[in-house]
């Protein structure tokens, strides 16, 4: 396949070719995304800060030999 036979290459316009408008527009809407997620990463971590086995978590994680590769492992599993 060549780059001539690309069938995205006419595929829109790229951000720095729109309207001003639809450039602030663009902008606006990425950086409300953002604290969006900044405040749902935030409420997220509250609520499970909070919650009874918070605290004994640390200790399950490290207390036996291999339970450290159990963690690795989940992390590496949801991925």
């Amino acid at each position: 396949m060549s780059y001539a036979d690309n069938p995205y290459s006419t595929w829109g316009t790229i951000a720095a070719q729109a309207e001003t408008n639809e450039r602030a527009d663009f902008i606006r809407k990425t950086y409300l995304h953002l604290a969006g997620a900044i405040a749902a990463f935030c409420a997220l971590e509250t609520v499970l800060l909070n919650m009874p086995f918070a605290a004994k978590l640390p200790e399950i994680m490290f207390s036996g030999r291999w339970t450290w590769f159990v963690v690795i492992g989940a992390f590496m599993a949801v991925r």
